[in-house]
């Protein structure tokens, strides 16, 4: 397939009168994210759709984790020598399809050859207010947005360490290759004054939860009994499974009691950080400080 074609099967048959660059559209968050074969995603376990999806919803959510809602996007797409033609109709199809349903415009990008499937979205988006992750205060409490733990089960699933039932695999398996982040409860989140700091969950929250705590000044202190794993995986696993999950797409909240109205769970608190303190810090049912366990996943 020629760089003409490929164009096409994002553009339609007006791509040959595309420019090299865009005008930029109205915008007040700019994103951007991407996918590399073996690192994020292995060809041998993720369809075309799979990774469009990926592709898709953790660029969107990152929109969604500072009250955005995306607006528009443009793609790089790196593809091997040796890729078939129809991956790249499947994947083009289904990144189009997906983008529709988030109401987000591709209006450009590059595409070249690489050793490896590379994919790239730089997304950009709207917000009525904008919440990043270095808000958090002094006596917030911690939220989550839903239950941690389904991307790690798929995974180890799929790699053979965890054996599942077959109806809690299946969902597993699609959670891990097929994350979903919830588009409406960020702007819903940013438009409460009581919402300080807001991040999603895309490394893990022994990694992510951290990283707000030093943007923000202060000490998150998480209660592990409080971490909340899907029912399905209670039996299965504890709460290092919620602790290390990546690409769960759920929000980390930081701010006062009107969060609950929204569904959020309270897994902890935020505290001044004294000289010496940890960034984050475990406490197990009995308020003993746990130790940290190591992230599963580091790029470096």
């Amino acid at each position: 397939m020629k760089e003409a074609q490929l164009i096409e099967l994002f553009h339609g048959a007006a791509s040959v009168a595309l420019d090299d660059c865009a005008p930029v559209l109205p915008a007040e968050l700019i994103a951007t994210d991407a996918l590399v074969e073996d690192v994020h995603f292995r060809r041998d376990w993720s369809s075309p759709e799979d990774i469009a999806i990926k592709l898709v919803q953790c660029n969107a959510s990152d929109m969604n984790a500072s009250g955005a809602a995306p607006a528009w996007c443009l793609l790089n797409l790196g593809l091997p020598p040796v890729l078939s033609g129809s991956f790249a109709e499947r994947f083009a199809q289904a990144l189009l399809a997906e983008l529709q349903t988030i109401s987000c415009k591709l209006i450009g990008g590059d595409t070249f050859r690489a050793p490896k499937l590379f994919l790239s979205l730089t997304m950009a988006g709207r917000a009525k207010r904008i919440v990043l992750r270095s808000g958090a205060k002094p006596g917030d409490r911690l939220w989550l947005s839903a239950p941690l733990g389904w991307s790690l089960a798929g995974y180890r699933n799929l790699s053979g360490e965890l054996q599942l039932p077959p109806e809690i695999a299946t969902t597993a398996r699609r959670k891990h290759l097929q994350p979903r982040a919830d588009l409406r409860l960020g702007p819903r989140l940013a438009a409460l004054a009581a919402t300080h700091a807001m991040m999603d969950i895309s490394d893990g929250l022994l990694s992510d939860a951290p990283r707000m705590a030093e943007a923000s000044g202060v000490q998150l202190r998480i209660q592990l009994n409080a971490l909340p794993l899907p029912a399905p995986l209670a039996a299965f696993a504890g709460p290092e499974l919620a602790l290390l999950s990546g690409e769960e797409l759920a929000l980390l909240a930081a701010g006062g009691d009107e969060l609950r109205s929204e569904g959020l769970i309270e897994i902890g608190t935020v505290s001044a950080r004294q000289a010496g303190d940890q960034a984050l810090a475990l406490f197990d049912s009995e308020g003993c400080e746990a130790p940290l366990p190591e992230a599963s996943f580091q790029h470096f």
